[in-house]
């Protein structure tokens, strides 16, 4: 027999999972998308962008990179919120694992494409950023072409390797959260099966909640 203290802290232990699990399903849909967003656009400079200025002669393509970045550097805001935002939600989404999962291979694996994305970031800062500055920096009509070759060689290759690790870093990150993603639906989460066997299912953390009911019944 139940009374309506008891009644009331279990609804509220309910209702404090279900939100948490909602929060949690959000957190992996909101990285998915953005990570996978992240990694279309240095795909986009990998394989069109710097291919396509690349060609140009090095006054032209210093002048040209120089006007892409400038979008950046003015603080385009869907940019922002699409680079700062996947940051932010593959974050959020390793620490609630960790709440969650506790221990086994699916923590483990959102732990490391986390830090791997997280790594891709870090790319982002030190080897990019620094030499975009350089370039933006640069008052490209009063260089002379041994100038304006010696920036371009400087920067173009450097930035394009690096480049290039990122994407690898950031498409490995935005594939597995999609693969997480599309791993959730009611049948798995129904017979306790999503991530390992450290994970229950939300029926098994109620039944867990109502047991704590029974609890704080006879305290």
């Amino acid at each position: 027999e139940t009374t309506p203290r008891t009644d009331k802290k279990f609804i509220i232990v309910t209702i404090a999972m279900l939100a948490t699990d909602l929060l949690f399903k959000i957190s992996l849909a909101l990285a998915a998308f953005l990570s996978s967003l992240v990694f279309g656009f240095v795909l986009l400079f990998a394989i069109v962008v710097m291919p396509g200025i690349g060609i140009l002669k090095d006054e032209q393509f210093l002048l040209a990179f120089q006007a892409i970045d400038g979008t950046i550097q003015n603080n385009q805001p869907i940019f922002i919120m699409i680079w700062l935002g996947s940051l932010v939600f593959v974050i959020s989404s390793m620490v609630m694992s960790i709440y969650r999962w506790k221990k086994g291979i699916s923590l483990y694996l959102m732990i490391g494409f986390s830090i791997t994305f997280i790594v891709g970031h870090i790319i982002t800062a030190t080897q990019h950023i620094p030499r975009n500055n350089r370039i933006h920096g640069l008052d490209i009509f009063d260089l002379d072409e041994s100038t304006l070759a010696d920036e371009r060689a400087r920067f173009e290759d450097a930035w394009n390797n690096w480049n290039i690790v990122r994407t690898v870093l950031f498409g490995l990150t935005s594939v597995y959260f999609l693969l997480v993603v599309l791993s959730i639906s009611p049948s798995l989460e129904k017979n306790g099966e999503l991530g390992d066997d450290s994970d229950e299912s939300l029926p098994m953390q109620m039944e867990k909640s109502n047991g704590a009911a029974r609890y704080y019944q006879s305290v």
